[in-house]
């Protein structure tokens, strides 16, 4: 890894283990990690009562602005499992996407994380130039995990293909744009 690269600082996300999202973001805070660990507020029915608790939005992750070196100290961390990888390396999150986490955090009352369902059209709109799809549409065959199973239209054939969730956008909240 380049010198330079080494010492920047990226957002990078983690898997935690269940439920530790909290207790390990509260750890890395005190000790002064950068993080972000989106909460949303939610109404539980308890057997006398509704409650308001804090719940994560992105069950399983936190996110942390940290260096390689600083990576790796977090990994240490007991609630910690793993970093998030992509293509051999660590994931990098850009800011834009952490800010846009916040200011929907901030203005939304009822913010949940949809996740993408069997039939729902979508259009490759980041990270796809790699593999020449951007612009593409497509309807979602499965989900597995991280992963998306795709029949892409555009190509006028009914060609499948599985890619990372990350480079897709619902076809609706395209068009709205």
């Amino acid at each position: 890894m380049h010198e330079h690269a080494y010492h920047t600082k990226h957002w990078l996300a983690f898997y935690v283990k269940p439920r530790h999202e909290k207790k390990v973001a509260e750890r890395l805070n005190r000790a002064g990690t950068e993080l972000f660990c989106p909460m949303v507020s939610i109404r539980v029915r308890w057997s006398d009562r509704w409650k308001k608790i804090q719940k994560p939005l992105i069950t399983g992750y936190i996110f942390a602005r940290v260096t390689e070196m600083e990576r790796r100290e977090i990994l240490n961390d007991p609630g910690i499992w793993r970093t998030v990888f992509w293509r051999g390396r660590p994931a990098l999150i850009r800011d834009e996407e952490i800010e846009i986490m916040r200011l929907f955090l901030k203005k939304g009352d009822n913010v949940k994380l949809e996740p993408f369902r069997a039939g729902e059209r979508v259009k490759v709109t980041d990270g796809g130039n790699m593999l020449g799809i951007t612009g593409m549409e497509g309807v979602v065959i499965k989900v597995n995990g991280n992963q998306v199973s795709l029949r892409l239209e555009s190509l006028q054939a009914q060609l499948s293909m599985t890619i990372p969730r990350g480079m897709l956008t619902n076809f609706e909240s395209v068009n709205k744009k």
